[in-house]
Protein backbone atom coordinates (compact mmCIF):
# COMPACT_ATOMS: atom_id res chain seq x y z
CA UNK A 1 0.00 0.00 0.00
CA UNK A 2 3.14 2.28 0.14
CA UNK A 3 2.96 2.23 -3.61
CA UNK A 4 -0.21 4.52 -3.33
CA UNK A 5 0.69 6.77 -0.80
CA UNK A 6 3.93 7.56 -2.56
CA UNK A 7 2.66 7.73 -5.85
CA UNK A 8 -0.18 10.21 -3.88
CA UNK A 9 2.46 12.37 -2.69
CA UNK A 10 4.61 12.50 -5.82
CA UNK A 11 1.33 12.98 -7.28
CA UNK A 12 0.97 16.56 -5.25
CA UNK A 13 4.65 17.69 -6.12
CA UNK A 14 3.97 17.26 -10.00
CA UNK A 15 1.40 20.09 -9.95
CA UNK A 16 3.51 22.27 -7.72
CA UNK A 17 6.80 22.07 -9.16
CA UNK A 18 8.39 23.88 -12.41
CA UNK A 19 10.82 21.47 -13.20
CA UNK A 20 10.12 19.55 -16.45
CA UNK A 21 12.85 16.97 -15.85
CA UNK A 22 11.29 16.53 -12.55
CA UNK A 23 8.12 16.38 -13.52
CA UNK A 24 8.50 13.64 -16.03
CA UNK A 25 10.25 11.03 -13.74
CA UNK A 26 7.85 11.72 -11.25
CA UNK A 27 5.29 10.82 -13.80
CA UNK A 28 7.33 7.92 -15.21
CA UNK A 29 7.87 6.67 -11.56
CA UNK A 30 3.93 6.68 -10.36
CA UNK A 31 3.13 4.93 -13.81
CA UNK A 32 5.67 2.46 -13.23
CA UNK A 33 4.38 2.15 -9.88
CA UNK A 34 0.58 1.82 -10.89
CA UNK A 35 1.83 -0.83 -13.70
CA UNK A 36 3.28 -2.62 -10.73
CA UNK A 37 0.81 -3.14 -8.95
CA UNK A 38 -1.93 -4.41 -11.91
CA UNK A 39 1.17 -7.34 -13.23
CA UNK A 40 2.68 -8.15 -9.91
CA UNK A 41 -0.44 -8.21 -7.21
CA UNK A 42 -4.23 -8.43 -9.67
CA UNK A 43 -5.54 -11.71 -9.14
CA UNK A 44 -7.21 -12.83 -12.26
CA UNK A 45 -10.96 -12.21 -9.69
CA UNK A 46 -9.73 -8.28 -10.44
CA UNK A 47 -8.35 -8.16 -6.15
CA UNK A 48 -5.21 -7.52 -5.20
CA UNK A 49 -2.21 -8.67 -2.92
CA UNK A 50 -0.26 -6.84 -0.39
CA UNK A 51 3.05 -7.20 -2.34
CA UNK A 52 2.27 -9.87 -5.20
CA UNK A 53 -0.41 -12.04 -5.61
CA UNK A 54 -0.30 -13.38 -1.96
CA UNK A 55 -3.19 -12.61 0.00
CA UNK A 56 -6.47 -10.97 -1.13
CA UNK A 57 -7.02 -7.71 0.26
CA UNK A 58 -10.06 -5.22 -0.36
CA UNK A 59 -8.25 -2.31 0.68
CA UNK A 60 -5.08 -2.92 -1.36
CA UNK A 61 -8.07 -4.08 -4.40
CA UNK A 62 -9.43 -0.02 -3.77
CA UNK A 63 -5.91 1.37 -3.53
CA UNK A 64 -5.59 0.29 -7.64
CA UNK A 65 -8.17 2.09 -9.00
CA UNK A 66 -7.88 5.54 -6.74
CA UNK A 67 -3.90 5.56 -7.90
CA UNK A 68 -5.28 5.27 -11.56
CA UNK A 69 -8.09 7.78 -11.45
CA UNK A 70 -5.59 9.78 -9.54
CA UNK A 71 -3.13 9.83 -12.15
CA UNK A 72 -5.18 9.54 -14.91
CA UNK A 73 -6.95 12.77 -13.61
CA UNK A 74 -2.73 14.59 -14.12
CA UNK A 75 -2.89 13.04 -17.90
CA UNK A 76 -0.19 10.89 -16.35
CA UNK A 77 -1.47 7.80 -18.38
CA UNK A 78 -0.67 7.48 -21.94
CA UNK A 79 -3.40 6.11 -24.31
CA UNK A 80 -1.36 2.76 -24.27
CA UNK A 81 -1.12 2.40 -20.73
CA UNK A 82 -4.86 3.21 -20.58
CA UNK A 83 -6.02 0.77 -23.43
CA UNK A 84 -4.02 -1.93 -21.16
CA UNK A 85 -5.16 -1.51 -17.93
CA UNK A 86 -8.47 0.06 -17.74
CA UNK A 87 -10.20 -2.80 -17.68
CA UNK A 88 -7.66 -4.38 -15.30
CA UNK A 89 -9.55 -1.26 -13.09
CA UNK A 90 -12.39 -2.04 -13.35
CA UNK A 91 -12.31 -5.61 -12.86
CA UNK A 92 -11.36 -4.20 -9.58
CA UNK A 93 -13.69 -2.57 -8.90
CA UNK A 94 -16.24 -5.04 -9.78
CA UNK A 95 -14.86 -7.65 -7.17
CA UNK A 96 -14.55 -4.46 -5.14
CA UNK A 97 -17.93 -4.19 -5.20
CA UNK A 98 -18.95 -7.78 -5.08
CA UNK A 99 -17.04 -8.63 -1.77
CA UNK A 100 -18.03 -5.80 -0.02
CA UNK A 101 -21.27 -7.10 0.34
CA UNK A 102 -21.93 -7.19 4.03
CA UNK A 103 -22.70 -11.00 3.07
CA UNK A 104 -19.64 -11.38 1.72
CA UNK A 105 -16.94 -8.95 3.29
CA UNK A 106 -14.15 -11.37 4.61
CA UNK A 107 -13.15 -11.01 8.11
CA UNK A 108 -10.43 -7.96 8.57
CA UNK A 109 -10.84 -6.92 5.00
CA UNK A 110 -8.54 -9.81 3.56
CA UNK A 111 -8.88 -13.29 2.21
CA UNK A 112 -5.45 -15.51 3.17
CA UNK A 113 -4.69 -17.23 -0.59
CA UNK A 114 -1.10 -17.81 0.58
CA UNK A 115 -1.46 -16.19 4.19
CA UNK A 116 2.13 -14.50 3.58
CA UNK A 117 0.20 -11.43 4.87
CA UNK A 118 -1.62 -10.73 7.84
CA UNK A 119 -4.10 -8.17 9.12
CA UNK A 120 -1.93 -6.65 12.00
CA UNK A 121 -1.55 -4.44 13.02
CA UNK A 122 -5.36 -3.34 13.18
CA UNK A 123 -4.55 -0.06 12.86
CA UNK A 124 -3.45 -0.84 9.59
CA UNK A 125 -6.81 -2.56 8.77
CA UNK A 126 -8.65 0.27 9.96
CA UNK A 127 -6.84 2.15 7.49
CA UNK A 128 -7.44 -0.41 4.79
CA UNK A 129 -11.15 -0.45 5.37
CA UNK A 130 -11.08 3.26 5.14
CA UNK A 131 -9.15 3.32 1.50
CA UNK A 132 -11.99 0.55 0.29
CA UNK A 133 -14.62 3.21 1.02
CA UNK A 134 -13.03 5.94 -0.54
CA UNK A 135 -12.60 3.23 -3.60
CA UNK A 136 -16.24 2.29 -3.54
CA UNK A 137 -17.09 5.48 -3.98
CA UNK A 138 -14.68 6.40 -6.87
CA UNK A 139 -16.48 4.01 -8.62
CA UNK A 140 -18.72 5.86 -10.39
CA UNK A 141 -15.87 8.50 -11.42
CA UNK A 142 -13.50 5.45 -12.98
CA UNK A 143 -16.71 4.07 -14.61
CA UNK A 144 -17.31 7.72 -16.48
CA UNK A 145 -13.66 6.89 -18.02
CA UNK A 146 -15.63 4.36 -20.56
CA UNK A 147 -14.47 6.23 -23.61
CA UNK A 148 -10.87 4.07 -23.53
Amino acid sequence: WSTYYASHWLARLYDVTKDEALKEKIKSRCVRSLQWMFDACQFDDGSLGMAERDDKWVGMTAVVILQYLELHARNMLSADFQQTYYSKAIKSLEWLEFITDPVRFPDDGFIPVTATTHPIPGCNTVWLHALTVEGLLAGPRLRSLNNV
